[in-house]
């Protein structure tokens, strides 16, 4: 009697909220990674190769694009909570990274372009 209609299947199982915050946690030292190797490609090989403003402005886009557009897909397209949690993660990775370098490790600080002389 209480057998489920054929065809039937249970409901999704919802993310953790701690599964979430792992990811998370991958996902910030994911862009971490990321940037360690992004800084120095920016200030060692293409500064040698066009002007350091170029160099550090090119730097900065590729490193926001990673994080923002790269976890904005992860987050919105994806809907596994891996896939939303390292998304989250590289976009508070980067927002973490310029509060702790004073944007110098994510190209925002002016002072890299010379804009405040």
């Amino acid at each position: 009697m209480n057998q489920p209609y054929p065809g039937w299947q249970p409901p999704p199982r919802k993310p953790s909220g701690g599964e979430i915050l792992g990811a998370a946690i991958a996902g910030m030292a994911l862009y971490a990674g990321i940037n360690t190797v992004v800084g120095p490609l920016v200030l060692f090989g293409l500064a040698n190769a066009v002007s350091p403003r170029i160099a550090f402005a090119t730097g900065a886009v590729m490193l926001g694009l990673i994080a923002f557009v790269g976890g904005g897909a992860l987050l919105f397209v994806k809907k596994s909570a891996w896939a939303r949690g390292i998304g989250m993660g590289l976009m508070i990775g980067w927002a973490l990274t310029s509060i702790l370098t004073v944007g110098i490790c994510t190209g925002l600080n002016p002072m890299l372009y010379h804009l405040t002389r």
